[in-house]
C-alpha cells in the first residue's frame, strides 16, 4: 500500500484512508494502452515499479499501484523488454539435496508451533464422561417437560450445564476444535458453539428418545422445507428429528395452539385495552401443469389470509366517538333523483380544504420542498433502505420478529374479488373468532390493505344498514406500501423512454420489461444520486426554460423520481403525519396526470378522511399522529413471504391452512430457526454505489447537453382523431409521448388550450398579466405544475396557480361523485387493476454490476466539477420574455 500511497514504507495510515488506498488500488497500474476488464490475482512484481514509474509519468491519468490486468501481465515483460529500466526476472534456484526419500532427515524439517490449546484437555478427566450424559440427558428432560424455555442459545446452554452437568460443554467444544495453528474464519468460534449445542442435545436423544424437544423442531422444521417422509423416517437413526409420526403428532399441536394464542391474545386486547390493527389480504398458490391435457395449463389455490396485530402495551386502543356515526364521514349523494347518505365517502368541502392547502405548497418542486438533508444524502449512506422493498425474495430475522405481535386468525379458501367475497371473509374471521366482535363493540380497529381490500372494506360500511354491526368498527386505510410499488412501477412503464436507455447505459444490459421491485428501486436510487450531482448547475445554467423537452426530464428528476423513491422509506417510516399528508398530495396530482384508475380516488378520500378524522374523530388522529408507522401492510406481505417459503406449487387449501397454522403457532419453533440456522443478509451489503451514481450523472449530463441543442424543437402533435390524449414529439430521444409523461400545467389541454404554457414568454397569465418589468421583488417563478407567474400575480391569486387550480377542482369534483357513488352501487364492481403484487424474485439479489472504469473518488474531486462546468459553458439556452405578451405586443407596435 506504500507504493498506492507514494510514501516511503513504514508509514501509518487510519482505517478510513487505508479502506481508501484499497479502493483506489483496484485498477490496472501498468502503463499500457490497452487494459482487460479482469484483474490478475498475481500482483506487479516489485522489479517492473522503475520502469513502470518511469513510461507513467508520460501519461496524465497513470497512477501507480500493485495490480495489473490480466493482458497486462502477459504483454508487460515483452513491450518494457528494451527499456533502460527494465529488470529481467530471476530463476528461480533448484537444490535437489536428496535422492532417496530415506536420506530424509525430518527432524530439520521446519514447523510451525502449535498454539497453546485454550482448554486443557488432561484437567479433566474422561473417565465420568458418560456419567456427564446421563446426569445433562436427565436435567434436560426434566426441564423442557416442565415448561421450560428452548436452550438453543450457547450462553443460556453454557449457564444451564454449571448447575447439572459440569465441564460437559468444555470437554465437546474442546474435542472439535482445532489447536494446530490453521488459520480459522471469523466466525468459526461461534459456528463451534452453536455445533456443541447441537451436539449436546443429540447426545441426550440418543441416550433416551424422550428427549427430543430438539429433534421434534428440527424435523418439522425439514418437513416444512419439503423433506420426504422417507428423509424423516431416518431421522431417529442420525439423531436429526424424530419420526414422521411423532412429527405430525407435534404439527397438531402446534396448530391447535395457535389457535389457543389466538383467543387468549384477543382477550388480553380487550382486558388491558390494546390497539389491535386487522390485515386482511389475498394470497394465490399457482400450480403450473407439466403435462396439460386440456387448454387449463395451471391450477391456482386461493386464500384468504386474516391476522391481527396488537400492541401492547402502547398504542391503547382507540373507543368508539361517543356518537357512533362521527367515525366515518358522512355525505348526502343523489342517485337517481333520491337522496342517500354515503358513509365513508369523500367530502367535497374537504376536499376544496385539499386543494386549497396543497396549491398554495405547490410553489417548488417536490425535491425542492424537502427538508435539506434528503437533498445532501450520498449514495452509500441509503443502502438499507433498499431492505423495505425486498420482502419478496428473501427472510431476514428482522423481519420475522416483527411478525411476533401478530397473531393469525385463518388461513382459509377464499377468492377475494368483490364486495361479497370480502364480506363473507369478515364474517368467516368473526366466526373464528367471536371475541372481535366483543372488541369492536367498544374499539376501533384500522385495517389498511392495498386497493381491493380497502375499497371493498369501504363499501361494506357504506351499504350496512345496522347501525350496530361490527364492520362500523372498522376503520380501512390505504396501503401505504402498495402505493409505493404501484407507483414506482407506473413511474419505470410511463417513463419508459428515459428510463430503459439510462439502465442500458449504466449496467449495459437491457432493463426487463416487468423489472422486480429491488431493481426498480435501484435504478430510481441511481438516478436520484446521479441528478442530485448536477442539479444545481443545470438549473442555473436552464433557468426558465419552458422547452418541452426539458420540461419533461427536470419533471421526471426533480418530482417524480424523489416522491417514488422517499415515499415509503423515509417519508412514511419517517412517521410524520403532516409531511406524509403533504407527499401524498403530490401523489393524488400525479395519479391523476396518469390517469391511474382507483389510485386517484384512493388517495382522494385519503386525504379526505384525514380531516374528518381531525375535526370529528380526534382520538384516532392523534394516534395517527403519534404511530402513524403502526397502520401499514406490511406485516401481512412479510407472512406471506414465510408462507410462500413454506408450501409447494402443489398444495391445496388445506395443506396450506395446516402450514399456516403451524408456522404461526410454533414459537418455539421461530426461535429454534432463529437460533440455528442461517439468516439471509439483507441490507447488510456495504457496497459504494458512487459509481453507478457518477455513470448515471454522466448521462444526464450528456442528455441536457443535447436538449440545449435542440431547444424548440420538440413539439405538440397535430391530432388527427378525436382523443382524449394530447401527444407530443421529443427532438432528442426522437421519442412521442402523451401528456401523462408531462407536467400537470399540460394536462386538460382538449378543453382548454389556453392552460398551456407559451414558451416564448415568461409569465403564463398572458394578457392577464399587468406586470411590465422585472424587480427583485417581483421576479419570475416556476411552480410545480410547471406553469411560470410573477411573484405579484401569484400574490393577486392567493399564491396558487390560476390555471392548474380550476382544472383540479373540477376533476376532482368528478372523482368524488364517481367515488360515492360507487359506494353505494349494488350492480357488479368496476374491474380492479392489477396490483403489484409479492412473488418469488430469485433473481432479485443484492449484486451491482456496473461499466464505469472510473474512480469512485473522481465524484468527490474539484476535476469533475471543473468537467460539469466546461460542457455547459459548450452550450447557450435562451430565456422566455420577461415582460408579458401584452407588453411585447406594444413595445413592437410602438
Amino acid at each position: 500500500m506504500a507504493r498506492v500511497a507514494e510514501v516511503d514504507r513504514g508509514n501509518c495510515v487510519c482505517v478510513f484512508h487505508w479502506h481508501q488506498l484499497r479502493t483506489r488500488n483496484n485498477i490496472c497500474s501498468c502503463p499500457l494502452p490497452t487494459h482487460s476488464a479482469t484483474l490478475s490475482s498475481t500482483p506487479i512484481p516489485e522489479r517492473l515499479y522503475r520502469v513502470f514509474n518511469d513510461e507513467g509519468r508520460k501519461m496524465p491519468s497513470y497512477r501507480p499501484g500493485t495490480r495489473w490486468c490480466t493482458s497486462c501481465r502477459r504483454d508487460a515483460d515483452k513491450t518494457f523488454s528494451s527499456k533502460e529500466e527494465y529488470q529481467t526476472p530471476k530463476k528461480r534456484k533448484r537444490e535437489h539435496t536428496f535422492s532417496r526419500t530415506a536420506d530424509v532427515n525430518t527432524t530439520e524439517c521446519k514447523t510451525k508451533p502449535a498454539s497453546k490449546p485454550w482448554f486443557n484437555k488432561n484437567s479433566y478427566s474422561l473417565d465420568n464422561f458418560p456419567e456427564l450424559v446421563e446426569k445433562f440427558q436427565l436435567a434436560l428432560h426434566r426441564h423442557y417437560n416442565t415448561g421450560g424455555r428452548s436452550l438453543y442459545q450457547p450462553d443460556e446452554l453454557k449457564s444451564f450445564r454449571l448447575t447439572h452437568s459440569p465441564h460437559l460443554y468444555e470437554i465437546l467444544l474442546s474435542s472439535i476444535t482445532r489447536v494446530d495453528g490453521h488459520p480459522t474464519q471469523k466466525n468459526d468460534s461461534e459456528l463451534q458453539q452453536q455445533r456443541v449445542v447441537v451436539l449436546l442435545h443429540t447426545l441426550a436423544y440418543f441416550r433416551s428418545q424422550k428427549t427430543c424437544s430438539f429433534q421434534k423442531k428440527l424435523s418439522a422444521f425439514l418437513d416444512s422445507h419439503g423433506t420426504s417422509r422417507s428423509g424423516l423416517n431416518s431421522g431417529p437413526v442420525f439423531g436429526y428429528g424424530t419420526s414422521p409420526r411423532t412429527t405430525d403428532r407435534h404439527k397438531k399441536t402446534i396448530r391447535a395452539n395457535c389457535k389457543q394464542m389466538m383467543h387468549m391474545k384477543v382477550k388480553e386486547a380487550i382486558q388491558h385495552k390494546y390497539l389491535i390493527v386487522s390485515l386482511l389480504d389475498d394470497f394465490h398458490n399457482i400450480y403450473t401443469i407439466r403435462t396439460p391435457t386440456d387448454l387449463k395449463l395451471s391450477l391456482a389455490t386461493h386464500m384468504a389470509s386474516s391476522l391481527l396485530d396488537i400492541f401492547v402495551p402502547a398504542p391503547h386502543a382507540i373507543p368508539l366517538p361517543d356518537d357512533k356515526t362521527k367515525a366515518h364521514s358522512q355525505v348526502t349523494v343523489v342517485i337517481n333523483r333520491t337522496q342517500q347518505t354515503c358513509r365513508g365517502g369523500i367530502v367535497p368541502a374537504n376536499t376544496n380544504k385539499i386543494l386549497k392547502t396543497g396549491m398554495s405548497q405547490f410553489k417548488t418542486s417536490y425535491m425542492e420542498q424537502l427538508p435539506q438533508q434528503f437533498r445532501t444524502l450520498k449514495p452509500k449512506d441509503t443502502r438499507k433502505q433498499l431492505q423495505h422493498f425486498k420482502i419478496y425474495s428473501g427472510l431476514a430475522h428482522e423481519e420475522l420478529k416483527t411478525l411476533k405481535s401478530c397473531v393469525l386468525v385463518d388461513e382459509f379458501e377464499r377468492n377475494l374479488k368483490s364486495k361479497d367475497d370480502y364480506r363473507a371473509a369478515l364474517d368467516h374471521i368473526f366466526h373464528t373468532c367471536p371475541d372481535l366482535i366483543q372488541y369492536l363493540k367498544s374499539y376501533v380497529i384500522p385495517a389498511p390493505g392495498d386497493w381491493p381490500t380497502w375499497y371493498y372494506q369501504k363499501k361494506i360500511i357504506a351499504q350496512e344498514n345496522s347501525s350496530n354491526s361490527p364492520y362500523l368498527s372498522l376503520i380501512p386505510e390505504q396501503g401505504p406500501l402498495h402505493v409505493s410499488l404501484n407507483a414506482q412501477e407506473d413511474v419505470i412503464q410511463i417513463y419508459q423512454f428515459f428510463f430503459y436507455k439510462l439502465y442500458k447505459d449504466i449496467f449495459a444490459v437491457e432493463l426487463p420489461k416487468k423489472p422486480k421491485p429491488f431493481r426498480v428501486q435501484l435504478l430510481l436510487m441511481s438516478v436520484l444520486f446521479g441528478w442530485l450531482m448536477i442539479r444545481d448547475k443545470i438549473i442555473r445554467k436552464f433557468d426558465l426554460c419552458k422547452d418541452i423537452e426539458y420540461t419533461c426530464i427536470l419533471h421526471i428528476l426533480d418530482e417524480v423520481v424523489p416522491l417514488a423513491f422517499f415515499h415509503y422509506a423515509a417519508i412514511f417510516e419517517g412517521g410524520n403525519l403532516q409531511m406524509y399528508s403533504e407527499t401524498m398530495f403530490r401523489f393524488l396530482v400525479l395519479f391523476i396526470v396518469w390517469d391511474r384508475t382507483h389510485y386517484d380516488k384512493s388517495t382522494l378520500s385519503m386525504l379526505s378522511d384525514l380531516i374528518h378524522q381531525k375535526l370529528n374523530f380526534k382520538k384516532y388522529y392523534e394516534m395517527k399522529e403519534r404511530f402513524m408507522t403502526l397502520i401499514t401492510e406490511v406485516k401481512v406481505e412479510i407472512w406471506h413471504s414465510l408462507l410462500r417459503s413454506r408450501v409447494q406449487p402443489h398444495h391445496k387449501a388445506q395443506e396450506i391452512h395446516e402450514k399456516a397454522h403451524f408456522l404461526m403457532g410454533s414459537e418455539s419453533g421461530r426461535n429454534f430457526e432463529d437460533s440455528l440456522t442461517r439468516p439471509y443478509s439483507r441490507g447488510a451489503s456495504d457496497k459504494d454505489l458512487t459509481l453507478v451514481a457518477g455513470k448515471a450523472a454522466e448521462y444526464l449530463l450528456a442528455i441536457f447537453l443535447q436538449i440545449a441543442k435542440n431547444i424548440g424543437k420538440s413539439k405538440e402533435v397535430p391530432q388527427t382523431s378525436n382523443t382524449k390524449k394530447k401527444w407530443f414529439f421529443l427532438h432528442s430521444f426522437q421519442q412521442k409521448i402523451n401528456d401523462k409523461a408531462l407536467p400537470l400545467a399540460y394536462k386538460g389541454l382538449q378543453k382548454d388550450c389556453s392552460k398551456k404554457p407559451d414558451e416564448n414568454f415568461g409569465c403564463d397569465l398572458m394578457e392577464a398579466c399587468q406586470c411590465t418589468y422585472i424587480s427583485s421583488s417581483n421576479k419570475l417563478k416556476r411552480l410545480a405544475c410547471f406553469h411560470v407567474f410573477h411573484e405579484k400575480c401569484l400574490e393577486e391569486n392567493e399564491g396558487r396557480c390560476p390555471k392548474c387550480t380550476s382544472f383540479l377542482m373540477s376533476k376532482t369534483a368528478q372523482l368524488t361523485k364517481s367515488f360515492n357513488e360507487g359506494l353505494l352501487s349494488t350492480s357488479s364492481s368496476p374491474g380492479v387493476s392489477e396490483e403489484s403484487t409479492p412473488s418469488d424474485a430469485s433473481l432479485d439479489d443484492d449484486s451491482v454490476t456496473h461499466n464505469n472504469p472510473k474512480d469512485s473518488s473522481y465524484y468527490a474531486s474539484e476535476e469533475w466539477q471543473q468537467e460539469i462546468d466546461a460542457a455547459l459553458n459548450t452550450v447557450h439556452v435562451p430565456q422566455p420574455s420577461q415582460q408579458s405578451s401584452d407588453s411585447v405586443t406594444s413595445n413592437s407596435s410602438t
